[in-house]
């Protein structure tokens, strides 16, 4: 059974990680797949020494190995993904990130996955949760909006057969469908979502993986803004992109699809443009009035408010 296991490579990009090697390696040597045939990759910026340095201090194992990025014009995660590619061993490519804590077995899913499904399946999509929900009420915030995405909706999406905007995270695709496709946007911030639709355009089906990756919650105000901000932005530009040609879109995801594309992508930016209208609302909680008409000017009277009710 294990001649039969192929190969599967897992890029992992790291930046900016002082003290991330040990307990990065302590968490994949629990995966229970064949050393022989698990190819991890650490990608890492050139310029980036802080990480260079923390993993030139590290004895790794021979299955984990250190691409270096040269540098370039950009300093991205897309940009560091395409160039790793080419160091994969791999038929099937896969992405974690550096606080990642994958199911021991993962790796034996996916690969078990792809064997029995049709040939039009192209990518895994694994399920994101928290070790950490219980840190502070921003976490468990998370927790639940983690796992009403990846449990609920992703898989509702994945089921009615339209586009799945994949996470950067606990992706597994085939390596020769996904050279197809162009690989990953080097300019886009959520080369991700990217990568499902134009998948998607291309007539390839992502299916939801019943396997769990566990990453830290975000437990601070700011950098769950940031976090939002470039997400936001990447779907915006995502949005942008494919609807470049609106009529080719339609035509390659057609009408149903494309109806789902706008509902996702669109309605998650609006949804947001939106948010400080609809916390307005909260004002009327506290009991602040609301002027109904202005006076009038014209012709007639103008109609008077209601009193304002208290409760």
């Amino acid at each position: 059974m294990q001649g039969k296991l192929p190969v599967i490579s897992v890029m992992v990009p790291l930046f900016a990680e002082a003290d991330i090697a040990e307990r990065l390696i302590a968490r994949l040597s629990r995966l229970t797949y064949p050393r022989e045939l698990t190819d991890v990759l650490l990608v890492v910026e050139a310029s980036d020494l802080v990480t260079c340095d923390a993993l030139a201090g590290t004895v790794l194992p021979h299955w984990i190995r250190v691409i270096k990025v040269p540098d370039g014009p950009i300093k991205t995660k897309p940009r560091a993904l395409n160039y790793a590619l080419n160091f994969c061993r791999g038929p099937i490519i896969g992405i974690w990130d550096a606080e990642d804590r994958p199911e021991p077995d993962q790796l034996h899913k996916v690969a078990r996955r792809f064997h029995f499904a049709p040939p039009d399946v192209a990518c895994l999509q694994g399920i994101l949760d928290y070790y950490n929900p219980r840190t502070n009420w921003l976490s468990r915030c998370f927790t639940i909006e983690y796992a009403s995405w990846f449990r609920a909706n992703l898989r509702g999406v994945a089921r009615l057969g339209l586009v799945v905007p994949l996470g950067g995270t606990t992706l597994f695709i085939r390596r020769e469908i996904l050279e197809k496709v162009g690989c990953w946007d080097a300019f886009n911030v959520t080369e991700d979502a990217d990568l499902g639709v134009r998948l998607a355009r291309r007539g390839w089906k992502t299916e939801m993986l019943d396997t769990v990756t566990y990453e830290e919650a975000n437990c601070r105000a700011l950098p769950w803004v940031r976090q939002r901000s470039r997400w936001l932005k990447g779907y915006a530009m995502t949005w942008g992109v494919h609807m470049r040609h609106p009529l080719r879109l339609w035509r390659e995801l057609g009408p149903r699809r494309f109806i789902g594309f706008q509902a996702q992508f669109l309605g998650t930016i609006s949804q947001y443009l939106l948010a400080p209208i609809l916390w307005s609302f909260w004002l009327l909680t506290f009991g602040l009035p609301i002027r109904c008409n202005p006076p009038s000017r014209g012709f007639g009277a103008a109609t008077p408010c209601p009193p304002s009710r208290r409760f």
